[in-house]
């Protein structure tokens, strides 16, 4: 499963046999190298530190990705629905709610470098409903990119 596609027009990957690629493709594509995917090409992928000096590609989100994708998604986050009848708009609820409970079990700041240092001191008894509703809608807003990254 691609958990990244390309969003600059067109560019030749100097590390997969000069593959091209083109807005809108899976990153990577289906039988590349390896070797030639590292978590260092990624991120100058996706950063602006490439040749071309812009970001050649971008984390998917989850209405992105194909009925397929978002089935072996479920199976691999233990996401469980109807076999019998599903469809993509369905499972996307399933994960959306999946989501939302793992943030009101207070996974929302799973990456220490988020945690201001006024954050890492305080119990969740100190906080008050407004740092909850804007720590949830921030994160929120962003909940599909960023579990998608951990996968």
């Amino acid at each position: 499963m691609s958990k990244y596609i390309v969003c600059y027009k067109k560019w030749k990957d100097l590390n997969d046999n000069n593959h091209i690629y083109t807005n809108g493709d899976n990153y990577p594509r289906e039988g590349a190298s390896e070797a030639a995917i590292t978590e260092k090409r990624i991120a100058a992928l996706v950063s602006s530190d490439n040749k071309i000096g812009v970001p050649l590609i971008r984390l998917k989100e989850f209405d992105e990705y194909t009925l397929s994708e978002l089935v072996e998604y479920c199976h691999s986050n233990n996401i469980c629905y109807d076999e019998l009848n599903f469809n993509k708009e369905i499972l996307l609820s399933l994960i959306d709610v999946s989501l939302d409970s793992k943030l009101s079990e207070g996974e929302e700041n799973t990456d220490s470098s988020e945690i201001t240092e006024g954050e890492k001191n305080t119990k969740p008894s100190e906080t008050t409903n407004e740092d909850n509703i804007s720590k949830s809608s921030s994160f929120k807003s962003n909940k599909y990119a960023r579990r998608n990254a951990e996968k």
